[in-house]
C-alpha cells in the first residue's frame, strides 16, 4: 500500500508539473538553433535534422504549433562562427551542434545559452564540459569516438586485409579538432599489428587524390579515414580514389561503406540526434545543461562491404563478416 502511495504522490506530482509547465508556456513558441560542420545541405543532413524533428514531437514539441527550427552549416572556424552568431541574433533559446568545430563556435560566441553537442570526440578533454557526470557549463550532450577507437580501425584493416603493411591517416589539420591525439593512439597501436603509418593532411579535393595515389604507389597499403566534416563531404572522391587504386580502406560513418567504401566502423549520427532531442527537451523546460549528465556513446557499428571486396580481391574472413552488424553484397 505504501509502494502504490507513493507511485501515486509521484504521478501527481510530474502531472501537476507538466500542467504548470504547460500554462507557463502556452502561446508561447520556442526556438533552437543547429550548427553542423559541412559545406552545404545534404540529404545525410536532413535525415539527422528529420530525427531530431522526431524526437522533439515524441516530447510535445511541434513545429508551427510551439516550436520553430533554425538550421544554419559552415566548415571554416570564423565561418562556424558567424552561422553561431546569426542563430544567437535570431534569440534561439538552445542550439544543437553537430562536431568539435562546431561546438567550439558555438562555445566561442556564448557562455549562457544551452548548447547541446552532438557526433563529438572527447567531450572532456576538448573542454565542452568538466566531467560527463557534471558538465559545469553551458554545453551538454552525446560524445562518441573515445581516442582509443583509432587503435580499432587500424585491427580492423589488418583483419580485412591481412596483406596491409603500411597505412595513411587521413584528415584536414584545419578543422579535424583531435587529429593529434587520434594519429599519437594510432602510432601506439600499430607496431603490434605489423603496420607503418603516416600522416596525410588534406585542404582540399586535390589534395585527397594525391594522398591515396601515393599510398597506393606501392604494395599492401591502407587508409584510415578519421572522422570530420570536410572528410565526409568528400566521401564520394575518397571513396572512388581508393576503389580506382584498389586501395583498402577503413571509414567513421555507415554512409561510406553503404555507397561503396570497404568498410566502416562507427555511432549511428541519425540515432545520436533522435537522442539529442530529450536534452533539448530538459533545457526548454528549464533544466541546465551544467546539471544534465553527457552521454557516452557505447554503440559502434560494423559495416562490411562484400561487393567492394571482391572488387579489391579481399576475401573478408568468415570471423569479420560474423561480428558485423550489416554486409553489403
Amino acid at each position: 500500500m505504501r509502494r502504490r502511495a507513493f507511485l501515486l504522490a509521484a504521478a501527481s506530482v510530474s502531472l501537476s508539473y507538466t500542467q504548470t509547465w504547460a500554462a507557463a508556456t502556452a502561446g508561447k513558441v520556442s526556438r533552437i538553433g543547429v550548427l553542423q560542420a559541412l559545406p552545404s545541405r545534404t540529404p545525410a543532413m536532413d535525415l539527422q535534422i528529420g530525427a531530431l524533428r522526431d524526437g522533439l514531437a515524441a516530447r510535445g514539441w511541434r513545429e508551427g504549433e510551439n516550436l520553430r527550427i533554425e538550421h544554419r552549416w559552415a566548415v571554416e572556424p570564423s565561418a562556424l562562427r558567424a552561422r553561431a552568431r546569426e542563430l544567437i541574433g535570431l534569440s534561439c533559446d538552445a542550439l544543437v551542434t553537430q562536431t568539435n568545430a562546431a561546438t567550439v563556435a558555438a562555445l566561442a560566441e556564448s557562455k549562457t545559452i544551452p548548447v547541446i553537442f552532438v557526433n563529438v570526440g572527447d567531450a572532456v578533454g576538448s573542454g565542452f564540459v568538466a566531467s560527463l557526470a557534471r558538465p559545469g557549463g553551458n554545453a551538454t550532450g552525446l560524445t562518441d569516438y573515445e581516442l582509443t577507437i583509432s587503435g580499432k580501425w587500424l585491427g580492423l584493416l589488418k583483419e580485412a586485409a591481412p596483406k596491409t603493411d603500411h597505412a595513411a591517416v587521413l584528415f584536414n589539420p584545419d578543422v579535424n579538432q583531435l587529429y593529434a591525439q587520434r594519429y599519437a593512439v594510432a602510432t601506439e597501436v600499430a607496431p603490434s599489428l605489423g603496420l607503418a603509418l603516416e600522416q596525410a593532411p588534406v585542404r582540399s579535393v586535390s589534395d585527397i587524390s594525391s594522398a591515396i595515389r601515393a599510398t597506393a604507389a606501392g604494395p599492401n597499403g591502407g587508409l584510415v579515414v578519421l572522422p570530420e566534416a570536410f572528410l565526409g563531404a568528400n566521401s564520394a572522391t575518397i571513396i572512388s580514389e581508393a576503389a580506382n587504386a584498389k586501395l583498402p580502406a577503413i571509414y567513421p560513418f555507415s554512409a561510406f561503406a553503404t555507397s561503396g567504401g570497404l568498410m566502416s566502423y562507427g555511432v549511428d549520427i541519425v540515432d545520436e540526434f533522435r537522442q539529442a532531442a530529450n536534452f533539448v527537451d530538459r533545457v526548454l523546460r528549464g533544466e541546465s545543461p551544467a546539471e544534465l549528465p553527457a552521454q557516452q556513446q557505447a554503440k559502434y557499428d560494423l559495416v562490411v562491404n562484400l561487393k567492394t571486396a571482391h572488387a579489391m580481391g579481399l576475401e573478408i574472413p568468415a570471423t569479420l563478416l560474423a561480428r558485423a552488424d550489416q554486409v553489403i553484397e
